[in-house]
C-alpha cells in the first residue's frame, strides 16, 4: 500500500490436482455377454471411473483512491478440466480384443472475468450517508468436449462380438460427433445507491443490466431496507428483488452416453445437448435463462457482546427453471421423430435440459452464535443453525409436440418432479462448539439432515408402491488442533464419529409399506443403499490428519 497514493496491487491464485475413484455396478454374464473373453474365469467384472482433476485460478488487481472515490479494476481467469479413465471395462463390439482400460475423453471449462467497481460514501448530502457505487463486468466462457479414444466409443467390429453395443461399459467415450469448442461472452452494469436517512434507518437500491453473446439481455433489480431499535441491539431488514440466470454453457452443449440398467435391461442412455438439431425435430427450443422474483424478511437480536439470534425467511419464484428430463424411450412406431431420433444418436433412451417447470422455494433461517463465553481456563465459541424449507413445482412448461402427444411423464415424471421437491432435506439443523484453551483447540460438530422421499415415476396402483422415505440422521464430526507456533498446527479428527448411515432399501421400503415392486430400483438386490436420492455419503467412519504451514 502507497500511503501517498492509496494505491495497492494485488494478487492471488490456486492450483489443485485430484484423482477420483467411483465403481460402476458389476455387470455379469447375461448382461454383458462375452466379457469373458479378457476376464477368464470371472463371473463378472466391475468397471471403475477414474477421473483426473486440474483446476487453477489467477487474479490480478489494483485498488486506488481518487478525489474520494474507491476504484477496484481486477482480472480473474480460471479453469477446470476433467479426464476420464475408464478401468477394468469392456467394449463388446471388440470381443477378445477389447482393451480393459479406456480413454474416454475430457471436458473442460475455462473464463476470464474483468471487473472495474467504483464507489463512495457521501456525509454531506443532507442525509446522515449517502453511498454511491457503480461498475462493469465483461466475462468471457469456454466449454470444450474432448473425443476419447477410438475403443472408447467405437465400433470394433470383431465376428466374435456378443450383445451389439459398442463403447466402454459404464461410460462411453465422446465420439467426434460428440466433441465440440463452445464460446460466449457478456457484458454487464450495475449500480447501486445506499442512502442512510437516519443512523436507524436505511434503504436501498440497486439495478443490473447484462448482455450475452448467445441469448440478449436483461436488466434485474433489487430493493432493501433495514431499521434498526433497542439501541441497536435489535435490527429488522427486508428486501424485493427480481433474479436472472443465463444456462450455462454446460447445460447446453454438454453430452454422455451411459450403459444402465433398465426394465429393458442393460442399454446405453443419452444425454443429447440442447444444440442437437435432432431435439428441434421433438420441438424442444432451445435454452432460455431462468427469471425469480424473491421476497425476504429477517431480524437479528444482539442479547450481548458475547451472542446474537438471526432469523430469516425468504420466498423465491423461479420460473423457466432449467431441468434435466426424464429419459425418454421408443414407441415402438418407427415413423415416431422420438423413435428416428433415437434411432439416429444410436442410444434406447435420451435425457436433455429444457426450461421445464415453473417452481417456489419457501424457507426460513435460523442461526443462534456465540463466542468467547469463557469456561474453566478456557473459552468457547459456536453456533446453532437451523434451515427449514420447502420447494413445490406450480407448472411445466412443455413444448405443443410434448403436449399434443402426451409425452409430459416421460420428459417430467412424478420421479423428476420430486428430484426438485423431495430428494433433498427439508430440515437441516448444524450445531457447533469450539473450546479453545492454551496451544489446543477442540471442535466438535452435530448436523443433522431431515428425510428425503423417492417418488416413482408410476404412483401407487392396486397396494403396488415403489416409493420409499428415507429418515434423518445426525452426524458427528470431532477433531482437536495443536497450534505449536502462530504458523505451524497440526489437526487430528474424525468425520461421522458414530458411523451412520443412510437408511437402506429395504429399512425405507419397509416404512413406506414393504418390498419394492420395481426391482430396477436398487438393481436387482446388488445396491444396499439408495442411489437415486440420499442426505450424506456412505464413506462411514473416517480419521484424517492435516498439518498447515503459513507463511
Amino acid at each position: 500500500l502507497d500511503e501517498e497514493t492509496q494505491t495497492e496491487v494485488y494478487s492471488f491464485g490456486a492450483l489443485a490436482n485430484r484423482s477420483g475413484s467411483a465403481p460402476q455396478f458389476a455387470r455379469v454374464p447375461y448382461w454383458v455377454p462375452g466379457f469373458e473373453q479378457i476376464y477368464p474365469g470371472q463371473d463378472f467384472f466391475l468397471a471403475e471411473m477414474s477421473p483426473q482433476i486440474k483446476d487453477n485460478t489467477l487474479a490480478i488487481g489494483i485498488k486506488t483512491i481518487y478525489n474520494g472515490w474507491n476504484f477496484d479494476l481486477s482480472s480473474t481467469t480460471g479453469k477446470n478440466r476433467i479426464d476420464y479413465y475408464i478401468e477394468d471395462s469392456f467394449n463388446q463390439s471388440f470381443a477378445g480384443s477389447s482393451p480393459s482400460d479406456f480413454y474416454n475423453g475430457a471436458h473442460e471449462f475455462s473464463h476470464v472475468v474483468n471487473n472495474l467497481d467504483i464507489n463512495r460514501t457521501f456525509y454531506d448530502a443532507g442525509l446522515e450517508a449517502l453511498s454511491v457505487a457503480f461498475g462493469l463486468e465483461h466475462r468471457t466462457e469456454n466449454f470444450v468436449t474432448e473425443e476419447g479414444e477410438f475403443a472408447s466409443y467405437g465400433d470394433g467390429g470383431s465376428p466374435d462380438a456378443q450383445g451389439g453395443r459398442t463403447g466402454s461399459e459404464s461410460f462411453g467415450g465422446f465420439s467426434p460427433e460428440n466433441a465440440s469448442d463452445d464460446y460466449r461472452s457478456n457484458i454487464g452494469f450495475y449500480t447501486d445507491i445506499t442512502a442512510d436517512f437516519t443512523e436507524s434507518f436505511l434503504v436501498s437500491g440497486a439495478l443490473r443490466y447484462e448482455d450475452y453473446s448467445d441469448f440478449g439481455s436483461n436488466v434485474s433489480w433489487k430493493l432493501s431496507s433495514r431499521y434498526k431499535l433497542a439501541d441497536d441491539k435489535l435490527v429488522i431488514r427486508g428486501s424485493v428483488s427480481s433474479g436472472f440466470r443465463a444456462p450455462s454453457l454446460h447445460q447446453v452443449y454438454y453430452t454422455a452416453t451411459t450403459t444402465t440398467l433398465t426394465t429393458n435391461g442393460v442399454q446405453q442412455n443419452g444425454i443429447l445437448n440442447n444444440a442437437n438439431p435432432a431435439l428441434r425435430a421433438l420441438g424442444i427450443p432451445e435454452l432460455d435463462a431462468e427469471t425469480s422474483f424473491n421476497l425476504s424478511g429477517g431480524l437479528t437480536y444482539r442479547f450481548n457482546k458475547n451472542s446474537g439470534i438471526t432469523i430469516d425467511a425468504y420466498q423465491i419464484d423461479v420460473d423457466d427453471r432449467i431441468a434435466l428430463s426424464g429419459q425418454v424411450t421408443a414407441t415402438g412406431d418407427p415413423n415416431s421423430p422420438i423413435d428416428q431420433t433415437l434411432e439416429n444418436v444410436g442410444v434406447g433412451s435420451a435425457g436433455f435440459f429444457l426450461n421445464a417447470i415453473d417452481t417456489r422455494t419457501k424457507g426460513i433461517d435460523i442461526v443462534y452464535s456465540y463466542s468467547n463465553i469463557e469456561l474453566g481456563r478456557g473459552f468457547l465459541s459456536g453456533s446453532i443453525a437451523a434451515n427449514f424449507n420447502e420447494t413445490e413445482v406450480q407448472g411445466t412448461n412443455f413444448p405443443a409436440f410434448i403436449e399434443n402427444n402426451d409425452l409430459g411423464d416421460a420428459i417430467f415424471s412424478r420421479e423428476d418432479i420430486s428430484r426438485v421437491e423431495s430428494w433433498r432435506p427439508q430440515e437441516k439443523v448444524v450445531a457447533t462448539a469450539s473450546y479453545e484453551i492454551d496451544k489446543i483447540t477442540a471442535n466438535v460438530s452435530l448436523m443433522y439432515y431431515g428425510s428425503v422421499t423417492y417418488r416413482h415415476p408410476v404412483a401407487p396402483i392396486n397396494g403396488v408402491n415403489n416409493d420409499a422415505t428415507y429418515g434423518g440422521k445426525t452426524l458427528t464430526d470431532l477433531s482437536v488442533n495443536y497450534a505449536f507456533t502462530d504458523k505451524v498446527n497440526f489437526t487430528l479428527g474424525v468425520n461421522n464419529l458414530f458411523d451412520v448411515f443412510p437408511d437402506t432399501f429395504a429399512e425405507a421400503y419397509a416404512s413406506s409399506g414393504g418390498t419394492p415392486q420395481d426391482r430396477n430400483l436398487d438393481f436387482v438386490g446388488r445396491f444396499k443403499y439408495p442411489w437415486q436420492t440420499t442426505q450424506f455419503g456412505i464413506d462411514g467412519t473416517r480419521v484424517f490428519s492435516q498439518l498447515n504451514i503459513s507463511f
